[in-house]
């Protein structure tokens, strides 16, 4: 057991708990924020992986992983702006 195995565990956790936030979130902007919790997590996952292993590869998947996170992010705020239109004047 080296010392990044634990840190890949509490991870491994957070990652579960916000997926589970994406699935039941009362609204579609909470589940846009935990869907990016879950790709943040998920990043710093591969980078303690790729510690652990000693290997670069996973610093490409790492890299590939945060574009599909702005691609993603950027779709799902059109989506929400486009399905609820006049709710960013609330303020």
């Amino acid at each position: 057991m080296t010392p990044v195995d634990l840190p890949l565990a509490v991870l491994a956790i957070g990652f579960a708990l916000a997926l589970g936030r994406v699935a039941r979130g009362p609204s579609p902007a909470d589940r846009v924020i935990a869907a990016e919790l879950a790709f943040v997590v998920l990043l710093a996952g591969l980078g303690l992986l790729a510690a652990r292993l000693g290997s670069t590869h996973v610093l490409t998947v790492a890299v590939v992983v945060a574009l599909l996170q702005f691609v993603t992010t950027a779709a799902l705020a059109y989506l929400i702006q486009r399905t609820h239109p006049g709710e960013e004047d609330a303020e």
